[in-house]
């Protein structure tokens, strides 16, 4: 099984949510982790799956780094300024 993310600035925060639904409620109705030994990213969805495989021996845990990161972003977060 792998995992592919698109890339979309906004896109990635969705993403997110998707990869916590698949940690958590599917992992839970399979009872088992489910298996991601592939991951591919373009942009934002990169930068997802780098943390996811940061994070590779903590299923749960890369879900709630990655939706507590992004809960947290805020506009001036990535915003230059002059």
């Amino acid at each position: 099984m792998a995992l592919v993310l698109a890339g979309g600035a906004a896109r990635g925060a969705y993403e997110v949510a998707v990869i916590q639904h698949l940690v958590e409620e599917v992992s839970r109705d399979l009872g088992r982790n489910v298996p991601l030994p592939i991951l591919c990213g373009t942009s934002v969805g990169a930068i997802n799956v780098c943390t996811m495989a940061a994070y590779a021996d903590e299923p749960v845990r890369r879900a709630h780094f990655m939706v507590r990161y992004w809960t947290k972003l805020r506009i001036e977060d990535i915003l230059l300024r002059n």
